[in-house]
């Protein structure tokens, strides 16, 4: 149940962030598109949430799903350390490669796209940011 609320309150803020008409800037990209083969790998700043449900990396101004693969374990592992709950979401900084989310294409109920990691570059810290508790009033 908590994670049904988590993910609903997750996607109602995400919705209201991109419904906003005065977007100030765009997320940036701190180091050029490399080609790998076909590919582009981006290093991109953001939060990453990892569960059974969902995994999802979220910018300034975007957000991805992620493929669930052996990097997202890996990065999935190295951040519970840094989480104060099981629903924070932990800054990172990956390089990954964005791609349409096939599940989309098939029709599920899913993002649009998705961040596939190719290297973890860097682990922070949560910030001090109040963290929300919703407690039910049974």
């Amino acid at each position: 149940m908590r994670k049904t609320i988590f993910l609903l309150t997750l996607t109602l803020t995400v919705s209201l962030n991109s419904c906003k008409k005065d977007i100030q800037k765009t997320e940036s990209i701190t180091v050029p598109a490399t080609p790998v083969g076909s590919e582009r790998v981006r290093e991109l700043k953001g939060e990453f949430y990892y569960d059974n449900e969902a995994a999802v990396f979220k910018g300034k101004s975007y957000i991805y799903g992620v493929k669930r693969d052996l990097m997202a374990e890996e990065l999935a592992k190295k951040t519970v350390p840094k989480k104060r709950n099981s629903y924070d979401m932990v800054p990172v900084t990956i390089k990954a490669v964005i791609q349409p989310n096939p599940a989309f294409e098939a029709g599920e109920n899913v993002w649009e796209e998705q961040v596939v990691i190719k290297e973890i570059v860097e682990i922070s810290e949560p910030t001090d940011d109040e963290i929300v508790k919703i407690e039910s009033g049974s």
